[in-house]
């Protein structure tokens, strides 16, 4: 997989660069988000994850004061 996005527009080609902690990550969505009067662009990336076990708690541990 790579961690580049292509996106085609009437202006020409845009670049995204994926960051590294994402890659071979399920992306769900990308959002991009025009800033300063449309010459940046903050980009979020959204994605899917598989949720945590519950932990037993009768194998918990707990301090307590006295």
């Amino acid at each position: 997989m790579t961690n580049l996005y292509l996106i085609y527009s009437v202006y020409g080609t845009v670049k995204i660069h994926v960051p590294e902690r994402l890659v071979g990550k399920k992306i769900k969505e990308v959002r991009i988000i025009p800033r300063s009067d449309p010459r940046f662009f903050e980009v979020e990336f959204i994605t899917e994850f598989e949720p945590q076990q519950a932990v037993k708690s009768d194998n918990a541990l707990a301090i307590t004061r006295v």
